[in-house]
């Protein structure tokens, strides 16, 4: 069982749809292969397995041909759904303790639902303060979101702690081993990650073809989209503003972050690599 967990923002749907294009190659070497688009438009992924997020236990519904007709006969499960790890700061309007902080229980309930195979954890990380910057871009996109700083209020720049979530993670039972790139090194990594994921040599160059998905939004974008009131009407103004003021020379990206406090992520973020190299039972993919 290899489950891609995201995260979000960090160029997963743009790995995704590679992955799909090899789908072909996932299978002729034993591993069947998942992703959103087959999780979020058909059965969902706890009904697949028969688990509840929610309740954290196995439904009434589990049984153990569940798992065997999705592996559909291959000894290789690969899943990446970056939704399983959960929101990445918990409830609307209420200030995260920590990263994603109901990642390790939904994971750990996943793990029931694939009972008793081992589990190997593939992540994305990201710079903190464009990570948040990215999320806030994509908050507008969905329609939420007040200002940033009422964004960033939630989860601040320090509580980007890749290295607290690894450690999470890892203590989830029958969690070997999770191997983690940074976004900002890929594409270059991409042919190494997905063949971690399907266990074999497969990747091909026209898998990663395609334009980068979910572009986040300029300055005056953002300030566009936040003149429509929450919900459907800002969803769309914002899509609309992503289209009327793409980034470019005349369209500067969003930077709501100080230099300083760019710098400052920036060095937390490289010894949070520094870290994780040290870890037990953490694998780094570099380019």
């Amino acid at each position: 069982m290899v489950l891609h967990v995201g995260a979000h923002k960090t160029a997963t749907t743009h790995f995704q749809q590679a992955l799909r294009r090899g789908r072909r190659g996932f299978e002729r070497a034993g591993a069947t292969l998942y992703t959103p688009l087959e999780l979020r438009h058909g059965p969902k992924l706890p009904e697949r397995l028969g688990i509840s997020y929610k309740l954290r236990k196995l439904r009434d519904s589990w049984s153990p041909g569940l798992l065997s007709e999705m592996a559909e006969g291959r000894p290789r499960l690969v899943i990446s759904e970056e939704n399983v790890m959960g929101q990445m700061s918990g409830a609307s309007g209420q200030h995260a303790a920590s990263l994603y902080p109901e990642a390790e229980a939904r994971v750990a309930t996943l793990a029931m639902g694939v009972a008793p195979l081992p589990l190997t954890l593939f992540l994305t990380i990201r710079e903190p303060a464009s990570y948040l910057v990215s999320a806030y871009s994509q908050s507008l996109l969905g329609g939420f979101g007040k200002g940033f700083e009422r964004f960033v209020a939630r989860i601040p720049p320090h509580a980007v702690d890749w290295c607290d979530l690894v450690r999470r993670l890892l203590t989830v039972p029958r969690v070997g081993e999770v191997v983690v790139w940074r976004k900002e090194d890929y594409p270059e990594v991409a042919f190494q990650a997905a063949d971690g994921l399907a266990g074999a040599r497969i990747a091909r160059p026209f898998w990663f073809s395609h334009k980068p998905l979910h572009e986040g939004l300029s300055a005056p974008a953002a300030a566009a989209a936040l003149e429509a009131p929450v919900g459907k009407a800002r969803a769309t103004a914002a899509e609309a503003a992503r289209k009327r003021f793409p980034i470019s020379a005349g369209h500067p990206r969003l930077r709501p972050f100080d230099g300083e406090l760019e710098a400052l992520a920036a060095e937390y973020y490289a010894a949070q690599w520094q870290r994780l190299a040290a870890m037990p039972r953490v694998r780094l993919i570099r380019p």
